[in-house]
């Protein structure tokens, strides 16, 4: 995975645990599908994404950017630390299985092979959000079990 598109990974992160406690807007579900589904690997308008990925996290949670207390629960996840010591080895892969999964759902859906249904479409915001939390195994397999129902 290169840098580029680690760091829209992070960003789609923080924008689906920004929904977490904002409101989503009409555009957060296509921005979120689009850009997991251009990821791996990442389409040269990568850049562009991230733009507008960050652009909607604004929209979604417009006064996080100038929080005089901020909580960090909107902020971008940075990849690395799922190398950082203390998470096993095999959260680590299963957090990265819930990325490649997450991906193959979003082309689908852009694809229309995949229903984009609201249950579909907030568990990928469920995926998303699990990569940063500090969870263990049995956690992240839960998730993972029920991306995979989708592929189905």
């Amino acid at each position: 995975m290169n840098k580029k598109e680690k760091e829209l990974i992070g960003a789609l992160i923080g924008l689906a645990k920004a929904c977490n406690v904002h409101l989503k807007t009409e555009n957060t579900d296509g921005i979120i599908i689009k850009s997991l589904a251009s990821i791996f690997p990442l389409e040269e308008n990568g850049e562009e994404l991230l733009q507008r990925v960050r652009e909607e996290k604004l929209a979604v949670a417009p006064d996080c950017a100038t929080c005089f207390a901020p909580c960090g629960n909107t902020d971008e996840y940075n990849l690395d630390e799922l190398q950082a010591s203390g998470i096993s080895e095999t959260v680590r892969d299963l957090k990265f299985q819930l990325l490649n999964v997450s991906h193959e759902i979003a082309s689908g859906m852009v694809s229309y092979t995949i229903n984009s249904t609201e249950e579909n479409i907030s568990l990928l915001y469920k995926a998303l959000c699990v990569v940063s939390y500090d969870v263990d195994e049995e956690r992240v397999q839960t998730v993972l079990k029920e991306l995979q129902r989708i592929t189905i």
